[in-house]
C-alpha cells in the first residue's frame, strides 16, 4: 500500500510548475504596479508644471489688468515659474511616448505650437497673456482626460463598454 515513487514525483514536478508560475504572476505584478506609479508621477509633474505655468500667466495679467508695475520679486517668481514648468515639459515632450501616451506627447507639442502663436507680434501684452492663458487652460484639461484613460481612471461602466467593444472587433 506504499505511495509509488512516481506518484511522489508528479506530485513534487506539480508543485514546482505551480510555485514557478505564481512567481512569475507575482513579478509580472509587481512591474505593472511599479510601471503605472512611474506614469502617474510623469503626469502628475506634468500638471504641476502647467499649474505654474498658467499661476505665472495668471499673475501676469492680473497685475497688468490693474496697471501696476510688478515688483522685481513678482518677476523673479514669475521666470522661476515659467522656467521651471516650461523646462519640465520640454523633458516629457523629449522623452516621448517612454512613459506617457503618445496623445500625452501630441498635446505637449499643440501647447507649444498654440503659446508661439500667442506670442507672435502685432498683438498686445494683455493678448499675448490671454492667448497663452487659453491654450494652458486647454491643454491643463486635455491633459487630465489623457492622463486618466492612460492610467486606466476611467469609470466602471466606461471600462466594460470599451472591453465588450474590444471582444466585438476580436469575434
Amino acid at each position: 500500500m506504499g505511495i509509488s515513487w512516481l506518484t511522489l514525483l508528479v506530485a513534487f514536478v506539480s508543485q514546482v510548475m505551480v510555485a514557478l508560475v505564481a512567481v512569475r504572476l507575482a513579478l509580472g505584478r509587481f512591474r505593472d504596479e511599479k510601471w503605472w506609479e512611474r506614469k502617474y508621477e510623469a503626469y502628475s509633474q506634468m500638471l504641476t508644471s502647467l499649474h505654474r505655468l498658467r499661476k505665472s500667466y495668471s499673475t501676469e495679467a492680473e497685475i497688468t489688468l490693474r496697471d501696476r508695475e510688478p515688483t522685481p520679486e513678482q518677476k523673479l517668481e514669475w521666470a522661476a515659474d515659467y522656467k521651471s514648468g516650461s523646462d519640465d515639459l520640454t523633458r516629457h515632450a523629449d522623452l516621448g511616448n517612454f512613459l506617457i501616451s503618445q496623445e500625452a506627447v501630441d498635446l505637449i507639442h499643440r501647447f507649444g505650437r498654440e503659446t508661439q502663436e500667442a506670442s507672435k507680434g502685432g498683438i498686445s501684452f494683455q493678448e499675448y497673456l490671454e492667448g497663452n492663458l487659453r491654450a494652458t487652460d486647454r491643454f491643463l484639461d486635455d491633459l487630465k482626460r489623457v492622463a486618466k484613460q492612460d492610467l486606466g481612471a476611467q469609470p466602471l461602466w466606461r471600462r466594460m463598454t470599451t472591453l465588450i467593444s474590444r471582444r466585438r472587433c476580436l469575434l
